[in-house]
C-alpha cells in the first residue's frame, strides 16, 4: 500500500462538515436545486446526509495516481448489471473515509489490493455526505464538482 503522499489534499482547513448547512442553502444555489452527478432514487440522499459547507478533508481508495475521474465512479456505474436490492442509493454514492488509517485498513482487504489512499478536500458545492459506519461515509457529489487533490483537480 502506498502512503498516498502523491495525492495528499490541498490544505482545506480541517475535517468538519456542517450538518445544518448554511442558512437558506439546503443544496440549492440561487433557488435552484443542485443536480447530482448520477440520477438518484426518491429519498436519496437520505435525510441524515449533510450538505458539505466547509472544507472537509476525506480519504478515498483510488486505482491510479494521480487519480482520474475513473477513480470516482459509483458501484452502480461500475457494475450496472448487479442487483443492489434496495441499496441503489448507497450504490450511487462514493465511499470516503474521515480517518486515513481506516482507508488504509480497507485498502488491505483482498478486493482492494493495489489501491492507494488519496486525500481529498471537499468544499461548498461538493454534495452531501452521510456517515455510514465508523469512519466510513457515503458521498453523493453534485454534477460537475471538481475534486481538489494535491496531484491536481479531478473533474467529476
Amino acid at each position: 500500500m502506498a502512503d498516498g503522499s502523491a495525492c495528499a489534499g490541498f490544505d482545506g482547513g480541517g475535517t468538519a462538515f456542517d450538518g445544518g448547512g448554511a442558512p437558506g442553502y439546503n443544496g440549492r444555489r440561487s433557488g435552484v436545486a443542485m443536480p447530482y452527478r448520477e440520477p438518484l432514487p426518491d429519498g436519496c440522499p437520505p435525510d441524515d446526509a449533510v450538505e458539505i459547507t466547509v472544507p472537509t478533508k476525506l480519504y478515498r481508495l483510488v486505482k491510479t495516481m494521480p487519480p482520474t475521474a475513473e477513480d470516482f465512479r459509483s458501484y452502480l456505474d461500475l457494475r450496472p448489471n448487479d442487483d443492489f436490492d434496495g441499496r441503489e442509493c448507497k450504490a450511487r454514492g462514493l465511499s470516503v473515509y474521515s480517518v486515513r488509517a481506516s482507508a488504509e485498513k480497507r485498502g488491505r482487504a483482498a478486493n482492494f489490493q493495489g489501491q492507494q489512499v488519496c486525500e481529498l478536500t471537499l468544499g461548498l458545492g461538493a454534495g452531501k455526505l452521510q456517515k455510514t459506519g465508523g469512519a466510513h461515509h457515503t458521498w453523493w457529489p453534485y454534477a460537475g464538482y471538481v475534486v481538489a487533490t494535491e496531484a491536481g483537480p479531478v473533474q467529476l
